[in-house]
């Protein structure tokens, strides 16, 4: 079984999501995420993923910045161990990123149903957060306002510290005959002048060293000892008032130990649903549906490892107990197997997957004999290879099982390996597995045909280019096109004709009119698809066409109104104003009312 999840890939899906992990917590749970084995718990986790993708699509990534396990800081707080700074610094934090996690959902405007306890059962501590921000500088120095002790301590220290350089530098002055270097030295983190060997009886005080050629010796005055113990005993008090603020700070570390802990379970839980969550949304997946009736059904299915941009989307469904895929090499029939089987172990183990809907039975195991590389550590045949496969696969799988096989029955006779294939087949069958495998051999075409419970699908194949479409085609069979590719490679065309020649030599009737019609078949399909195509565009183009259409014939309506109305303004400004000119006219007598009448009906 685990051999399964390396084939499938299943080890690079939970990488990138451990990728997006904050807390190491979550990361260790996501890397050990396998198959659940209680499918009420499925249900319940695939629920909980879809909330916070939901959630996740409106409000983006959790805002939650990288964390360390706090586990070993708050058993230490527990046991009255005084926590250092940078370890107080990893539980602020924590509470840090509770504030910024509970704002997050407290912005959210939809419902929280599934992930209410885990958002509503986070505390903190922010009087706690707000003390160590003040009493821990980021570098994880003590602040000088930690205390007023330590405010006192630290600036008798500075003090002190200044009156012995200025003591040490007047000495650079007034002795600088007896030294051999005019500048200030330092050994055991304590100032030292350096002077000459004839000259050291000269300067009272402690030497500290003396050079590899005895030339130099290293002294520290007297008067300067005096303020450096006075100094060290300043220190001294430091170390001590430091200690008691970080004890302080633990104490209540300690106090607040079980809030503290489930605080960082909680965090940890939310990274891992939505971290979950992100890839799901990256990858544009759907919660799947889990069903104990054993329908398999994935529709616009993608795997998720294929470059998303080039990736062909498939419907793969087992109407009854098996699908069967035919068709040419290189063509996807091995993608197709491992889409299924990859998505199926992602919904098992609470994922969301790649596709537009997922039914998927609640299986206790996916094998898988895919693959035909040769097995050299234990000297196997490629043939052997997959019979172990095989056998471990009957010794275990159940009514349950998802088994995929890629190529049943190659690596050896054709005609033994169909007959084998189909022998297995009908064994896994009786014992009702759900089964996916590939084949290209005509016999197992011709047993598929011949159940009901066997859906036959085929990879597509575009002759006039001579291209697989990696387009699966349920209910059909397809050609390996062996010949046809082999041309296109370069193959000598005399050399394909001559096997031509033997193929139908060797076959019958029954069998070369089968593979005939299987040829008319696809491309009839691959026709129809294109024609399909064409359709699709026509109808895009002439919607396209209605639309422009809609758009210009209101244009025109605007624009004929709005002149209309230009054209009735002016005509009313051009009456009214003449109106104006025989009021005038008339005012002034030179014409009579009736002349003035007509003159306005021979306007209008």
């Amino acid at each position: 079984m685990l051999d399964s999840y390396k084939v499938l890939e299943f080890p690079r899906i939970l990488n990138s999501i451990a990728g997006s992990c904050r807390t190491e917590i979550a990361k260790k749970k996501v890397l050990q995420l396998e198959m659940y084995d209680n499918l009420a718990d499925l249900n319940e986790e695939q629920n909980r993923l879809e909330e916070a993708m939901t959630i996740h699509r409106v409000m983006g990534t959790l805002p939650l910045a990288p964390l360390h396990d706090i586990s070993a800081y708050l058993a230490k707080a527990k046991m009255d161990g005084i926590l250092a700074p940078e370890e107080l610094m990893a539980i602020d934090h924590m509470l840090e990123n509770i504030f910024q996690v509970t704002s997050y959902f407290n912005a959210y405007e939809g419902d929280i149903i599934l992930l209410r306890d885990l958002v509503e059962g986070l505390e903190g501590d922010n009087g706690l957060h707000i003390e160590i921000n003040r009493c821990i500088m980021p570098d994880g120095s003590i602040s000088d306002h930690a205390s007023e002790t330590l405010y006192r301590i630290r600036k008798s220290m500075h003090a002190l510290e200044g009156r012995i350089r200025h003591s040490m530098e007047g000495y650079l002055k007034s002795e600088k005959n007896s030294l051999s270097m005019d500048t200030l030295s330092s050994k055991n983190d304590r100032l030292v002048l350096a002077v000459k060997a004839p000259h050291k009886n000269e300067i009272k005080g402690l030497v500290h060293a003396t050079s590899a050629s005895g030339q130099t010796f290293f002294i520290e005055p007297e008067s300067v000892v005096v303020m450096n113990n006075e100094l060290n005993e300043l220190k001294s008090q430091e170390q001590t008032e430091i200690n008691k603020i970080l004890q302080s700070l633990t104490r209540r570390v300690k106090y607040n130990y079980t809030r503290f802990y489930f605080d960082q379970e909680l965090m940890s839980e939310l990274d891992f649903i939505f971290a979950k969550a992100r890839f799901g949304c990256d990858y544009d997946c759907i919660k799947p549906d889990i069903n104990e009736s054993g329908v398999l059904s994935l529709k616009q299915a993608r795997h998720p490892l294929i470059d998303q941009e080039r990736i062909v989307p498939n419907d793969i469904i087992i109407d009854g107990k098996m699908l069967m895929i035919t068709g040419s090499n290189t063509g996807g029939k091995t993608v197709a197997l491992k889409t299924a089987g990859l998505l199926s172990l992602m919904a098992i183990s609470g994922l969301a997957v790649p596709a537009i809907s997922a039914s998927i039975p609640f299986f206790d195991a996916v094998y898988t004999d895919i693959g035909d590389e040769q097995s050299i550590e234990q000297s196997l045949s490629t043939y052997s290879s997959h019979m172990k496969k095989l056998i471990y696969i009957l010794e275990h799988a159940t009514c349950r099982s998802l088994i995929l096989i890629d190529e049943i029955g190659s690596g050896t006779d054709p005609q033994e390996g169909a007959c084998l294939g189909e022998a297995i087949l009908d064994t896994l069958l009786r014992r009702d597995c759900r089964i996916i495998a590939s084949t290209h051999y005509g016999e197992l075409k011709s047993y598929g045909q011949s159940r009901d419970d066997i859906t036959l699908a085929s990879v597509g194949f575009d002759v006039e280019t001579m291209r697989p479409t990696y387009k699966l085609k349920l209910h059909s069979i397809g050609s390996s096109y062996a010949f046809e590719i082999a041309a296109s490679l370069g193959l000598d065309h005399e050399i394909i004709d001559q096997a031509l020649h033997n193929k139908e030599e060797r076959m019958s009737e029954a069998e070369k009119l089968t593979e005939k019609l299987t040829k008319q078949s696809a491309e009839l399909d691959e026709k129809e698809e294109r024609i399909n195509t064409l359709l699709t565009d026509n109808e895009k183009l002439h919607n396209r066409y209605e639309h422009q259409l809609s758009i210009a014939t209101k244009q025109k309506d605007r624009i004929v109104e709005e002149a209309q109305q230009e054209a009735n303004k002016m005509l009313e400004e051009a009456k009214k104003t003449i109106d104006e000119l025989t009021k005038d006219i008339m005012n002034q007598g030179t014409l009579k009312p009736h002349q003035v009448t007509a003159a306005k009906h021979a306007l209008d």
